[in-house]
């Protein structure tokens, strides 16, 4: 019975596509489903943030990076494949990056908590 209810469930679950990320002395990219989803050069990196995506029953820490100022990012969050390592090379990379940011981020729970962790945050458009 329980392993009916587990192929049922397999067989209904919407599949995510499995997200990745290496990087190298260069940069970075992001592979979905391993193919290459974004590519980009550390030398082009305007701000690096960090932020929590609600995703109802729990939440998933994301790491932005931003690359003008048109407010459009890139994203590499724990559920990514190299994550741990990835976090770990930033601080080689951008030495100056914040360390106290993951408290920030992580509380209170289910609340973005945007939080700049190295480089100048995006301009406030004016109306």
């Amino acid at each position: 019975m329980t392993s009916f209810i587990l192929k049922l469930k397999e067989r209904f679950s919407p599949k995510e596509p499995k997200l990745a990320v290496v990087f190298d002395a260069a940069g970075f990219t992001i592979l979905q489903d391993r193919k290459p989803k974004v590519c980009a050069d550390w030398s082009s990196v305007r701000e690096i943030f960090a932020y929590k995506d609600d995703l109802w029953s729990y939440d998933e820490i994301c790491i932005g990076f931003r690359f003008n100022d048109a407010g459009e990012y890139y994203w590499v969050g724990e559920s990514c494949v190299g994550y741990r390592e990835f976090i770990e090379n930033l601080k080689e990379k951008f030495p100056e990056i914040r360390t106290d940011w993951f408290s920030k981020v992580a509380f209170p729970a289910f609340d973005r908590n945007r939080t700049t962790l190295w480089g100048s945050p995006q301009p406030q458009t004016q109306k």
